[in-house]
């Protein structure tokens, strides 16, 4: 019983911590799209829908080719999802 309650305690703490980098993260790539933005174009950092999300990783990839931003991203929230799907399986079992 200790086992598992470690390895769910272990899950749970990776997926907060997961979802608190891909947040930092995604606020740090609005910030570079709007560096590239008029002044009245910019974005918000509140409000996050996976079709808003998605239009901004395509911009950013636009804007900075070469950029690794978005890749740290969906590196975050596979990371998420991943916990969350350890963290169920270990509560179902």
């Amino acid at each position: 019983m200790t086992g598992r309650l470690i390895f769910l305690g272990v899950c749970f703490c990776m997926m907060v911590a997961s979802a608190v980098i891909g947040n930092t993260l995604f606020s740090v790539l609005i910030s570079h799209i709007n560096r590239k933005k008029a002044d009245n174009e910019h974005e918000g950092y509140i409000g996050f829908t996976v079709f808003r999300i998605g239009r901004l990783l395509g911009e950013y990839k636009r804007l900075y080719p070469n950029g690794n931003m978005a890749k740290y991203v969906y590196l975050s929230i596979f990371g998420v999802a991943a916990s969350f799907v350890l963290l169920a399986a270990g509560l179902l079992t």
